[in-house]
């Protein structure tokens, strides 16, 4: 695909999509821009009549020409701002819309697809620019200005065109050649046609630097980005750049960015822009100059009016300058696509795996089997395997702890049960059949999981444990007493609706042992029949993570429960112990079996037996 197809491409799908948001925004962007184009060329057609009934002396038909069309042009004006207002509403309405529908595409595409870097940086950076430059909206105002323009440029032309045909009416031989319809329209045509064809590359160069700048742009910009929202707008990072006196550094990385790159694209962008300017200033200089001599040629060898002579002198000025502003719209129509293509390639993306068909049937003793058969899996951006050749059943209503070291495959090996990745190769079957056949909603509902890199947002304690405006007040209160928590939040003022978090200003700021304690009593609340826990305890003590497990053991006894954990205190619930090495599940079965084997097991215990004593 063309630069160009590429462009009109992207601006043709987006308005497309704002178009199913608003059928009417297009019409009405579609009625300004016609009325902003022809408006001007009234009061430049009303001049030059009037003109003429006044040089001849015909008072009562120059009144009547200008109540006449300074009627039309209160009228057309009238419309077009009153359009143009409506336009702005929905516009600034729809591009709310627009960014909401874009995010909640976000929520439907795979785990592995949105934890790309690269898709990352695109969404950081599609954010960045268009608070810089504008989203759809300003797309849609540089669409109708560049619209005006080509309408402008028509009338225009067809006027240059009218202008050239009209026949000389002197003796005088050389004006009369002037003067003539062809001569004066290869004259003016054809110098015009000459000028553009030295603009548009011009104008092509210039686009093409402007979007290498902003590309250098936007990796700054990214970077700026991120000090800024990470660091400086992270209230719960102030602490360390405080007490390790962070504030010089992030200041001088701050200006080594803005210095390097930043204010030197601006530069540079400045320089283009004034280049171009002067560029544009002389070409439209020369048309008039041009035109301005066939018009005087045309008005001696008697062809034209004095009238007309006013009419087609404003007129090619009015040409010139909206020529040029096409142009100048063009370019920034080219640089607003050239990021919002990004919103296309969201949309473009595969969504969450392929939900498959078949129910999950039913049943009130949760007995589900799951079975990985030869399953290996490596992410999408390498071909180092990190699982290999996984041959394991999850036994029914069963309590198994998963150990391994940093990086042995134990939570993608969770991620792939639970579908968020899938297998490169081999088979995850539920009750024999593959799980990728199944519904993804109703798989998923099979699973309550508290992951490594839990997240609490800043909603009140209730949302955050139920997932939902409606709950279960006795059984939200349950299971925040089974987790260890209930205690801590009847001290709030406002209980379970107690706001997380400073963000709002009656937020409360848990530690992170008791943030870990809400992200279990939700994978408690949900009540599904696989309970996991991955390094569920992780920032509580000794004490307070044994009275975790003991409380959630309780809760968990009709259900088939997974423990992930560092600290092999946690194995000691579980009579089924699964250990994972270089991406290989090395060993299996209990506690004491494992000891026997002097194996990764053992060594693990006998490393950390100290803090068990």
């Amino acid at each position: 695909m063309t630069k160009k197809s590429e462009i009109f491409n992207t601006v043709y799908r987006l308005l497309k999509l704002m178009h199913s948001f608003d059928k009417d925004l297009i019409p009405l962007s579609l009625l300004c821009a016609i009325f902003s184009g022809i408006t001007p060329y009234l009061a430049i057609f009303m001049s030059g009549l009037l003109l003429d009934n006044l040089h001849s002396k015909n008072y009562e038909l120059a009144f009547y020409i200008v109540i006449f069309f300074s009627t039309l042009i209160f009228i057309l004006s009238y419309l077009k701002e009153y359009f143009q207002k409506i336009r702005c509403k929905k516009n600034n309405c729809n591009e709310p819309k627009f960014a909401a529908f874009i995010r909640d595409k976000m929520l439907s595409y795979k785990y592995e697809k949105i934890q790309s870097p690269q898709v990352y940086q695109k969404l950081v950076l599609l954010e960045r620019m268009i608070s810089i430059s504008g989203g759809v909206d300003a797309l849609v105002a540089k669409l109708i200005i560049f619209l005006k323009g080509l309408i402008s440029s028509l009338i225009s032309f067809i006027m240059i065109i009218y202008l050239c045909l009209t026949l000389p009416q002197s003796d005088n031989q050389v004006l009369s050649l002037i003067a003539s319809p062809i001569v004066s329209t290869l004259i003016i045509c054809g110098f015009i046609t000459l000028t553009l064809m030295i603009i548009i590359p011009k104008n092509r160069k210039f686009n093409q630097a402007l979007q290498d700048l902003l590309q250098i742009q936007g990796k700054s910009e990214l970077a700026i980005t991120s000090i800024i929202t990470d660091i400086l707008q992270n209230y719960k990072v102030g602490a360390t750049t405080r007490i390790y006196d962070m504030g010089d550094m992030l200041k001088q990385r701050l200006m080594d960015v803005n210095e390097n790159d930043i204010i030197k694209c601006h530069k540079m962008f400045a320089d283009y822009i004034t280049n171009l300017a002067v560029f544009h200033s002389i070409s439209k200089s020369a048309i008039i100059v041009v035109a301005y001599f066939v018009i005087l040629v045309k008005i001696l060898s008697n062809a034209i009016t004095i009238g007309m002579f006013t009419t087609y002198g404003l007129m090619i000025t009015f040409f010139t300058s909206t020529l040029m502003d096409t142009l100048s719209s063009y370019t920034t129509i080219c640089s607003i696509s050239n990021y919002l293509k990004y919103y296309l390639e969201i949309l473009d993306w595969k969504e969450c795996e392929e939900s498959g068909s078949i129910p999950i049937e039913k049943r009130l003793d949760n007995e589900y089997e799951i079975e990985f058969k030869d399953v290996c899996f490596h992410y999408p951006d390498t071909d180092v395997e990190v699982l290999k050749n996984i041959n394991f059943k999850l036994n029914l209503k069963e309590k198994m702890a998963i150990v391994g070291k940093n990086g042995a495959g134990k939570s993608t090996f969770i991620h792939l049960l639970v579908r968020l990745y899938k297998p490169t190769s081999g088979m995850i079957t539920l009750n024999g059949i593959d799980i990728q056949k199944y519904d993804y909603n109703e798989y998923i509902s099979l699973f309550s999981v508290v992951f490594q890199q839990f997240k609490m947002f800043a909603f009140s304690i209730k949302e955050n444990v139920t997932t939902t405006k409606n709950c279960d007040e006795k059984k939200l209160r349950e299971v925040l007493t089974q987790a260890g928590i209930m205690e801590r939040i009847d001290e709030l003022e406002q209980g379970v609706d107690t706001f997380l978090m400073k963000y709002n200003e009656d937020g409360v700021e848990f530690s992170g042992g008791e943030m870990q304690k809400l992200a279990i009593a939700r994978a408690l609340y949900k009540d599904a029949p696989y309970v996991i826990l991955d390094e569920p305890t992780a920032a509580l003590d000794p004490l307070s993570e044994y009275e975790i497990y003991k409380g959630f053991d309780a809760m968990v006894q009709d259900k088939t429960s997974i423990y992930i954990s560092h600290r092999m205190s946690s194995c000691r619930f579980c009579p089924n112990i699964i250990v994972f090495d270089m991406g290989e599940i090395v060993e299996t079965g209990s506690h004491d079996d494992l000891l026997k084997l002097d194996g990764v097991y053992s060594t693990m215990w006998n490393a950390q037996a100290q803090y068990y004593e």
